[in-house]
């Protein structure tokens, strides 16, 4: 039980994280929007979004990651072999 609830604060923790990141680059991307008004290059803007969307990705696999870890200490759900559970996952 003590694996599970430290993983799911792991996973938490990650969200968490993310979240955070999310709300700086949506500031960011705002300010973009607005400074690009006052011609912003479009690479800068299309930098951010890179960024946003790396981020995000980054995120997704860490929790991808962490699930496996969990999945791997105890039984696979139903006997599905890891592969499976990363592709549903």
């Amino acid at each position: 039980m003590a694996n599970s609830s430290s993983d799911r604060k792991k996973e938490e923790d990650l969200y968490n994280s993310w979240m955070n990141n999310q709300q700086e680059e949506l500031k960011e991307l705002q300010n973009g929007i607005v400074a690009r008004k006052n011609e912003l290059n479009n690479d800068e803007l299309n930098e951010l979004l890179r960024k946003m969307v790396n981020n995000f990705q980054e995120y997704v696999n860490a929790v991808v990651d962490s699930r496996e870890s969990t999945y791997r200490r105890s039984s696979p759900p139903l006997g599905a072999p890891l592969w499976k559970i990363r592709s549903c996952g």
